[in-house]
């Protein structure tokens, strides 16, 4: 029996210009904040009357620092941790977590981190290839998926063309373009909101490279979307 992963990878961290260690940090600098620090940080340089010095960035960086506390970080159930790969039975989930990749948590490093995540990496697993920057987890499986009966980690070229070629027929639920139809054709009260800008007023303005740009005010809620 052959399997398919989907394709992914994780991020190796790096502390120095050539190091590669073999942890993958997926979330850190965790901060809550209990005042409006940002009020008084920003206004100085909102204003434009506040003293010279703390009218920059370094300033509000300063101001971030000293108001920011980290919370309270929830460590990880007990085994816990890492990728794998599971197939949803009829009667049960079959889970297998042979993919060199698993919980790096250690609660001192955590906390002092502000609630660091960091899975470890394994490179000299067979399921994962890595370089410098990553590790991505293998393609093909052969055998049971199971952790009494774990499937091997194959070659691409290992898998028969005509099994190669089942995978590739598969077929996905395509998505979906958000083009709002599933809105329904806006409200008799709303569709002058929809026919024009909010005004009809066209703006200019000429810039240092003696190029005109013209521009029409839109309501926030009616700004034009990208799909």
């Amino acid at each position: 029996q052959y399997w398919r992963t989907t394709r992914w990878s994780m991020p190796r961290d790096r502390f120095g210009p050539s190091s590669s260690p073999n942890t993958s940090t997926l979330f850190t600098g965790h901060s809550q904040f209990a005042t409006d620090w940002a009020v008084d940080a920003l206004e100085p340089m909102l204003s434009g009357t506040g003293p010279v010095g703390e009218r920059t960035h370094t300033f509000v960086q300063q101001r971030s620092a000293e108001s920011r506390t980290r919370p309270d970080c929830n460590a990880p159930p007990e085994g816990e941790g890492g990728m794998s790969v599971w197939d949803d039975q009829e009667d049960s989930e079959v889970t297998w977590s042979g993919f060199g990749i698993g919980s790096a948590y250690d609660q001192t490093k955590s906390e002092a981190a502000h609630c660091a995540s960091t899975l470890s990496l394994d490179p000299s697993n067979a399921a994962l290839s890595c370089d410098q920057r990553r590790c991505e987890a293998a393609a093909f499986l052969q055998g049971g998926l199971g952790n009494s009966d774990p499937p091997v980690v194959i070659s691409a070229d290992a898998v028969p063309p005509e099994v190669k070629a089942q995978f590739d027929e598969a077929a996905f639920q395509p998505t979906k373009m958000n083009e709002g139809t599933f809105l329904g054709p806006p409200a008799e009260t709303e569709q002058a909101c929809f026919d024009k800008p909010a005004s009809d007023t066209m703006y200019c303005t000429f810039t240092a490279s003696k190029a005109w740009i013209g521009w029409r005010w839109y309501r926030f809620v009616d700004q034009p979307e990208l799909y």
